[in-house]
């Protein structure tokens, strides 16, 4: 997990107090975190080479996350 987590969103949840607060959102159909922070179902399943193709991680994490250009 931990290459995945950059940005404004991910990167609190390198703190284990933030990461042990995941739950199931049935919404969403995934693991979620309460600052809005999700995981695809795919990656969850699969890792990151999906049937799909390749989950890749953004180089620019905190620009995808704040909605800023990349």
């Amino acid at each position: 997990m931990e290459p995945f987590l950059q940005g404004a969103v991910f990167g609190p949840l390198r703190d284990p107090t933030v990461f042990s607060q995941a739950f199931f959102d049935d919404e969403v159909g995934t693991v979620a975190w309460p600052n809005g922070a999700d995981l695809s179902p795919e990656l969850l399943y699969y890792g990151p080479e999906t049937p799909y193709g390749r989950i890749e991680i953004p180089i620019h994490a905190t620009a995808l996350s704040t909605g800023g250009a990349g």
